[in-house]
């Protein structure tokens, strides 16, 4: 015959294991700050989650995704192609741009199927010279491109205070684009070499012909 003290044992082993009076409620709470870490910080293989910008955002983002040097979606490219330790982005956040002209190869206004350009004015209101300023152009339709380089160097060693620029690109406007099509663009500041996100954004529509 089995003594009590053996069957209590038993008894006590076959029972499910239960948390300390209140612990649920700890257990619960770390498990929502998990939660909330995974979220903020990513869960896909430790990385940090990363999302495109979008353009009309004027921490650095030009446009739509953000203008790749054929003018789509991608990466912001670089004004020269490359970042140099020997630049500097000093004063880029004083430089401004406006007055965006969009014409055929005519003069006239864009219509599906032509080549035309986009020029843009660049001011320095600051009090100091900035070097090798540059500006780079993006949009949000695949079937508007850009040709040449992209951001373009305004060709000038640097822009002095009080002082306008004006900076071109060539443009080609697929014959697809239906008429009256809206069309966004973006422009933004940059440096020969620099990759700087400070600089003054401009956006606006083109409607086409």
């Amino acid at each position: 015959m089995a003594t009590p003290g053996r069957d209590r044992r038993s008894q006590d082993a076959s029972r499910p294991a239960r948390w300390p009076c209140g612990a649920e409620g700890d257990i619960l709470t770390i498990m929502r700050w998990l939660l909330v870490a995974c979220v903020l910080g990513g869960c896909s293989g430790g990385r940090s989650g990363s999302q495109t910008v979008a353009p009309d955002v004027d921490d650095g983002s030009p446009g739509p995704g953000d203008g790749a040097a054929d003018g789509s979606t991608g990466a912001r490219p670089v004004c020269g192609g490359s970042i140099t330790p020997e630049s500097t982005c000093t004063g880029v956040d004083q430089l401004t741009l406006s007055d965006p002209q969009v014409k055929n190869l005519e003069g006239g206004p864009i219509s599906a199927g032509q080549a035309g350009t986009i020029e843009i004015l660049i001011t320095n209101g600051s009090a100091q010279a900035v070097a090798y300023p540059c500006i780079g152009f993006a949009t949000d339709d695949a079937r508007v491109s850009f040709t040449g380089t992209n951001p373009v160097f305004t060709g000038s060693f640097s822009i002095t205070p009080s002082a306008s620029l004006s900076a071109k690109i060539d443009a080609q406007w697929k014959a697809s684009i239906p008429s009256g099509t809206v069309v966004h663009l973006s422009a933004w500041v940059d440096v020969l070499h620099g990759g700087c996100k400070q600089g003054a954004e401009l956006h606006w529509d083109v409607t086409v012909r």
